[in-house]
């Protein structure tokens, strides 16, 4: 080869090198003499990268669409031209088809259509190019918003050491009663204004459509309730409102307060280390018993013996052990009542040595707490307007004689801020927070008074007392008649629950309705009635006897009466 096609050669094979670039030449940036050869890249992004589809005639959402071009990592040169399309119109549309760069970026906009789905965003530039999803998530259609729960339903005061917290839950569905994420909600709370505050005023649903805010007690008791409102993006927001919690005063109520015995009649006459079970149920006063778990009540009776305390449970409740034993009833004289049973016993021919008020026991039961009131304006605490008649309670006392009031010289229990005599009810209420009455006259309250609440049970003994009435058996023609029977201890008081009372009549009569009755469990006299009639309707039975017979339940009992004979005619 000549020289000359040498040279030739080697020109073109430089030639050929320098056009095998896989990306355009762009001048480097800031000048400079000559060219460089370098690989340029493209990256797009959307921001936001989700919107909701448009729906008439609210306005189109946008998105921005980003390319950032480089070459050798830095912007290119302004004026870059960089193309973009759509994977697919039916989702939007944008606002140009191209763009420059300025300082190496690109922008276009994207406008969202009505057609919830994935769009994809290609910007290119020469050879490099990237893509973007841009994702329309329709918004659920209105549906509703309901309350779920409210754990708990009670909370104590702000500072009582009790639990002053509750979560109020909701949900938000949509038009298919399907749960509906990302829901904005509001909340709002309607409470007695004593310092009670909600954890948050705003939340959003998640993906089951809960969403919950937390209320906290304040200082003043009452009743409470939170709002919630979601928001589907339409003028007027769903509202649901909660259930009431009771923010409670965290003591036991007057109102509330109960006393119970398993077995009222108990054979005290007659056996000691007999056995019953008193229950003290408590609550606030919004009748919630499962704040005050711990609190201790005290047991007092006139006769016989009690636990002196036991604290209440998760329920409010708890009880004691009481037995029979020395001392008796108290020794009291027949009042209204016993004169009343007294006359009862006569018409069937019994003079008894006693009266049923000897055999009367009271039991008290006392607590801390506050009285009851009548909440005129209901909202939940004492104050203008609200009354005291009906609820006002003096200092404790066991009441042995079983009048309803204080007399020497039964025993009392002396309360704080009282007067070393018995103070009786003051007439303005008691309580925590309590002010008293300004006057004249200037009356003191007590703000932890001692609440008090009282049974009467029944010490029997033996069966001595029975009678009957008629005396005579005298069925007129096809008619009956109806024999009553009283049956007592010396006191007038009934035998002992599972005493059995029966008749037996002759072969000329019949007993019409039941042969026999159980003395239930009770305080005060028994009476029962036997009907007779014919054997045969229609004809007369002639002479007949009935036959009354008491027999003593459960063996706790040594002596029964006589039975009863009563002789007449069927005619």
């Amino acid at each position: 080869m000549s020289n000359k096609g040498f040279w030739l050669a080697a020109i073109a094979l430089l030639l050929s090198a320098c056009n095998t670039s896989t990306a355009p030449n762009y001048p480097a940036p800031g000048g400079g003499g000559g060219t460089t050869t370098t690989t340029s890249t493209v990256s797009v992004i959307a921001s936001p990268s989700s919107l909701p589809p448009t729906v008439p005639p609210a306005a189109a959402a946008t998105s921005t669409i980003t390319a950032t071009v480089l070459a050798g990592g830095l912007p290119v040169a302004d004026g870059t031209v960089v193309n973009f399309t759509l994977s697919s119109a039916l989702f939007g549309s944008l606002s140009a088809a191209s763009a420059t760069t300025v300082g190496g970026d690109a922008p276009v906009t994207f406008t969202a259509g009505s057609t919830p789905g994935t769009v994809t965003v290609t910007a290119t530039s020469g050879t490099a190019s990237d893509i973007t999803p841009i994702t329309l998530t329709a918004t659920p259609l209105p549906g509703g918003i309901q309350f779920v729960s409210a754990t708990p339903g009670f909370i104590a005061l702000s500072g009582s050491g009790q639990n002053t917290a509750s979560t109020i839950a909701f949900r938000v569905t949509d038009a298919n009663a399907a749960p509906a994420p990302g829901i904005p909600v509001t909340f709002s709370k309607n409470g007695p204004n004593g310092g009670e505050f909600l954890s948050t005023t705003t939340g959003t649903t998640d993906l089951n459509g809960d969403v919950s805010v937390v209320l906290n007690s304040g200082t003043v008791a009452g009743p409470a309730t939170v709002t919630a409102s979601a928001s589907f993006g339409g003028p007027t927001p769903f509202t649901a409102s909660s259930s009431t919690i009771s923010i409670g005063g965290g003591v036991p109520s007057a109102a509330h307060f109960d006393l119970l015995v398993t077995r009222k009649n108990l054979p005290g006459l007659l056996l000691s280390n007999f056995h019953t079970t008193f229950t003290a149920l408590l609550a606030d006063r919004f009748g919630n018993y499962n704040v005050l778990a711990g609190t201790s009540v005290s047991f007092f009776t006139e006769a016989g013996a009690i636990d002196t305390s036991n604290v209440v449970d998760a329920f409010g409740v708890t009880t004691v052990d009481f037995r029979t034993q020395l001392p008796a009833p108290a020794t009291v004289t027949a009042n209204a009542s016993d004169t009343t049973a007294i006359t009862l016993a006569s018409t069937y021919s019994i003079t008894a040595p006693g009266f049923p008020r000897r055999g009367h026991v009271t039991v008290l039961a006392t607590v801390r707490g506050e009285e009851g009131f009548a909440d005129n304006n209901a909202n939940g605490i004492f104050d203008t307007g609200d009354s005291v008649t009906g609820f006002d309670l003096g200092e404790a006392f066991i009441d042995e004689n079983d009048t309803g009031g204080r007399e020497a010289p039964e025993v009392f229990f002396n309360d704080v801020g009282g007067t070393t005599g018995y103070d009786g009810p003051n007439t303005v209420w008691d309580g925590p927070g309590c002010t008293g009455a300004a006057g004249p006259p200037v009356i003191t309250c007590r703000t932890s008074p001692t609440i008090w609440v009282k049974h009467t049970i029944m010490f029997t003994g033996n069966i001595t007392q029975c009678g009957a009435k008629p005396t005579t058996i005298n069925v007129p023609a096809d008619q009956t008649q109806t024999i009553k029977v009283m049956v007592s201890d010396d006191n007038l008081n009934r035998p002992v629950p599972g005493t059995t009372v029966s008749a037996a009549i002759s072969s000329g009569g019949k007993l019409l309705g039941p042969a026999s009755y159980t003395i239930p469990d009770g305080v005060g006299p028994y009476e029962g009635q036997f009907v007779i009639g014919e054997a045969v309707p229609g004809t007369p039975g002639g002479a007949a006897q009935l036959t009354i017979t008491v027999t003593a339940g459960n063996n706790e009992v040594f002596v029964t009466c006589a039975s009863i004979v009563l002789t007449g005619t069927i005619n």
